[in-house]
């Protein structure tokens, strides 16, 4: 019985840590803001009650576990999403050995300077 109550709960903090993750990546790809000054008013966290108003174990969920949402652990999320799109490139990369590399550095009006920095690539289809 104990068993069985575990597993029920590691499976639903396994599909809301889902949902966290997935909803960091929509803001992402979005260019969205994720966070405001003030927390509760950000996107992240408005988009988590939205999807909780239809989803009672997010809901439940998040009321129990805040911590998973601090800016700390979206902010970690966020560094294991662009590691693992850093790699997917790589692998591209590697694969198709047909590449240019492209640096830009300017300085803006606090005369602080940036350094953008451009990896384009042509796979087999010539995309």
């Amino acid at each position: 019985m104990v068993c069985k109550q575990k597993n029920n709960e590691r499976d639903n903090a396994t599909e809301c840590l889902k949902i966290v993750f997935t909803s960091l990546i929509f803001l992402a790809k979005q260019s969205l803001a994720i966070r405001r000054s003030n927390e509760e008013h950000g996107n992240f966290q408005q988009l988590l009650q939205l999807r909780a108003e239809d989803n009672s174990t997010l809901r439940a969920w998040l009321c129990r576990y805040k911590t998973f949402t601090s800016p700390q652990i979206q902010n970690e999320i966020l560094e294991i999403i662009s590691r693992e799109v850093l790699l997917l490139i790589l692998k591209k990369f590697h694969k198709d050995q047909m590449f240019s590399i492209f640096a830009d550095e300017t300085s803006d009006i606090s005369c602080k300077e940036q350094l953008s920095f451009f990896l384009r690539y042509v796979d087999d289809n010539f995309l």
